[in-house]
């Protein structure tokens, strides 16, 4: 299980592919923002981006807890709905 903190604004968008993790806790109320850093020019660059990176179709079998205030908004978010089950933490 990984569990991150609720001070999480940006996450980088292979980080589940590196976990192997069947559950994620994501205590963040407002979803992080998927990123990707991208070299240009004279260096790198952390770019947004609206999905994560899932090559080996592993999202569908994590599940993602939440807090419960934020469900709705983990599920309409265009890169956290790519998680299988998503549901409430329970404390």
């Amino acid at each position: 299980m990984v569990d991150l903190p609720s001070s999480l604004e940006k996450v980088q968008y292979e980080m589940f592919g590196l976990f192997h993790a069947s559950d994620i806790i994501c205590r963040a109320v407002t979803p992080p923002t998927p990123c990707n850093y991208s070299n240009y020019g004279s260096g790198y660059e952390l770019r947004e981006i609206e999905s994560f990176y899932d090559g080996y179709n592993q999202l569908d079998d994590m599940t993602l807890y939440v807090p419960s205030e934020s469900l709705e908004l983990y599920k309409n978010h265009t890169a956290w709905q790519a998680f299988g089950n998503i549901l409430p933490i329970e404390e």
